[in-house]
């Protein structure tokens, strides 16, 4: 695979709250990660960098990743040093289908904003 990480200290992030997929699925670990790698589908990550972004512990990453790989939605791509690289995968029509669901979701958040029907926290009051 020739996806690359550039390294850009000054503008990591994490994966926050308020990503929409958390909103829809809650923020279980396996949610942050998927959410982490969505976020930047060009780029692969190490278990550390994954850990970073989706703003949980190494160990968790590992507890999950094996599970996520099962299916389908995350691949290895490459080693660097002892490294192992994992993107999500992009050839995984599940994984394309939780990309799209996110931009869906957006679309919702934003047909119920202009309605004036989100609570407080800006999530969607039901009908």
């Amino acid at each position: 695979m020739g996806k690359s990480r550039e390294p850009d200290t000054e503008n990591e992030e994490t994966v926050t709250e308020e990503h929409l997929l958390f909103g829809a699925l809650g923020d279980h670990p396996k949610t942050k990660t998927l959410a982490a790698l969505i976020n930047a589908p060009e780029k692969d990550f190490n278990i550390t960098e994954i850990a970073d972004y989706a703003d949980i512990k190494r160990d968790t990453v590992y507890k999950y990743i094996d599970e996520l790989r099962a299916w389908g939605l995350i691949e290895k791509t490459r080693k660097v040093g002892n490294s192992q690289m994992y993107a999500l995968n992009t050839d995984s029509d599940a994984a394309e289908a939780l990309s799209e669901m996110e931009w869906h979701l957006m679309e919702h958040l934003a047909e119920k904003e202009a309605a004036g029907e989100l609570d407080i926290d800006n999530n969607p009051v039901p009908e």
